[in-house]
């Protein structure tokens, strides 16, 4: 799990007069305008089982919708996974040489 911290700030100066404006022609609040808020965020995404991913499409045949849902990704992101694994020849999957070979013998 990884984890950072958003910090967001607003200021708005008029560089010219060194006079703070909020959106006016003319300076109407004298003390900086200022505002940070920090936010906690996470990102939990684990990632796909390569090996999984290809049994379950190649293999048993479901469809790009089905893995989707399964795995919890939309179906452009399975279908971008699917097309590196085919063109790099299932070399990151951990498939063994029988899985390989059948999986080319079914497409």
């Amino acid at each position: 799990m990884r984890s950072s911290r958003l910090v967001v700030g607003v200021i708005c100066r008029d560089l010219k007069s060194k006079r703070i404006l909020n959106g006016a022609r003319r300076s109407i609040v004298d003390e900086p305008l200022i505002y940070l808020k920090t936010y906690q965020i996470e990102w939990v995404a684990p990632k796909v089982n390569l090996r999984e991913l290809a049994l379950l499409r190649f293999i048993q045949g479901k469809t790009e919708r089905e893995l989707a849902q399964y795995f919890g990704r939309s179906k452009t992101a399975i279908h971008e996974l699917l097309a590196r694994m085919l063109k790099n020849d299932f070399r990151h999957a951990n498939l063994t040489k029988e899985e390989r070979e059948r999986i080319k013998w079914e497409n």
